[in-house]
């Protein structure tokens, strides 16, 4: 058996693997999603195209096998005997996405709230200062320090 000369045991292990290239477009009973929320164990809420927020549950193929984040794109399938839930059918990454948004069938609710996030993790003010307030105050207070300074009879330590 000749020496693998190239990388470790497992160098060639990913040596044929091919990424799916192709897209899955939508079907007659299938919409497009924005995940809103998740809540575990494989499921999540769905802002849906027609405008429904949905529970989703993923199917088990792609358990443990692809990975859905919050604002991801997905495909659902609406359950036909419960309409407020529906089965996670695709998941899209960035470049898809972007394929996807080139299409008519896309829905604009999505492209609209692409670049907005969920704020609640940072819920504080932001103050403008006008500079020419800060340099008035840094001058009072250099004035005070000086004031203060003079207050304050200094003490030798040879006197004493």
């Amino acid at each position: 058996m000749p020496k693998n000369k190239i990388g470790g045991s497992k160098h060639k292990k990913a040596k044929n693997y091919v990424q799916n290239t192709s897209i899955r477009y939508k079907e007659n009973d299938e919409q497009y999603g924005k995940v809103v929320k998740i809540l575990g164990n494989c499921r999540f809420n769905v802002l849906c195209s027609d405008g429904l927020e949905r529970l989703s549950i993923m199917r088990g193929k792609f358990k443990k096998r692809k990975y859905i984040n919050l604002h991801d794109i997905v495909l659902l399938e609406v359950w036909d005997f419960q309409d407020s839930k529906a089965s996670i059918v695709d998941v899209y990454t960035n470049d898809n996405v972007k394929k996807l948004m080139k299409t008519s069938d896309f829905p604009k609710i999505f492209i609209e709230s692409e670049d907005t996030y969920d704020n609640d993790y940072c819920n504080f003010d932001i103050i403008d200062y006008d500079s020419n307030n800060e340099e008035e105050d840094i001058e009072e207070d250099i004035e005070e320090d000086k004031e203060d300074k003079e207050e304050d009879p200094e003490i030798d330590l040879d006197e004493i």
